[in-house]
């Protein structure tokens, strides 16, 4: 499966969004995640760990070959966007973000991000960016995301966030009854239940 332009996926812990973001990009050769959480690090994942070092992380990345780096920083804000200036130099490359609203919220897009979601297309540059609250994001970053992955959410201020860049009210109450591991996909303004695990995606 080629992984979308630009994925959004939220839920509160232990629902599945990294397991949803691994599936999403498990067969990608070329990969760069910005593991801020440390969620990157099982050897299963086939990823190479680099640790707090921008010339190593540039070190493990080319403009060709395949390559599956996770990038954990040492200051999540300091680094973001040297990271994303290496990922677009690199071009063609999935890029994940994971925990976003360690570094992004509403008013706050750090400009690595808004460039790679502004000219992404143009470097064939897939995101995929996961937090645990839709309102980490700016309307922008909705505005040009090309499926939403939503998981168990309880927070009104959450559903009102989604509502009101998906336009859809009724199917956005089971979010608060979803089981684990189960999210409600928005893609191209259609709803629909997907269960999430290795087997499906």
């Amino acid at each position: 499966m080629s992984v979308p332009p630009l994925v959004i996926i939220c839920g509160v812990r232990q629902t599945g969004k990294t397991t949803l973001t691994k599936n999403l990009t498990n067969q990608a050769g070329r990969v760069m995640v910005y593991d801020s959480a440390m969620q990157f690090q099982d050897p299963r994942d086939n990823f190479t760990s680099v640790y707090q070092s921008p010339s190593s992380l540039k070190a493990n990345i080319s403009k060709d070959g395949s390559f599956r780096v996770a990038y954990v920083p040492k200051d999540k804000r300091a680094d973001i966007d040297y990271f994303c200036q290496l990922a677009e130099w690199a071009g063609d490359v999935t890029v994940i973000f994971d925990d976003c609203g360690a570094y992004c919220s509403p008013n706050m897009l750090p400009d690595g991000i808004e460039d790679l979601v502004r000219y992404s297309g143009h470097k064939n540059i897939s995101l995929v960016l996961s937090t645990h609250l839709p309102k980490d994001f700016n309307d922008y970053v909705f505005s040009q995301a090309s499926n939403i992955f939503c998981f168990h959410n309880e927070s009104e201020l959450a559903l009102k966030k989604i509502r009101e860049n998906t336009g859809d009210a009724v199917s956005l109450e089971r979010l608060k009854t979803l089981p684990l591991f189960t999210a409600l996909h928005y893609s191209r303004a259609t709803w629909r239940w997907e269960f999430v695990d290795n087997r499906h995606i």
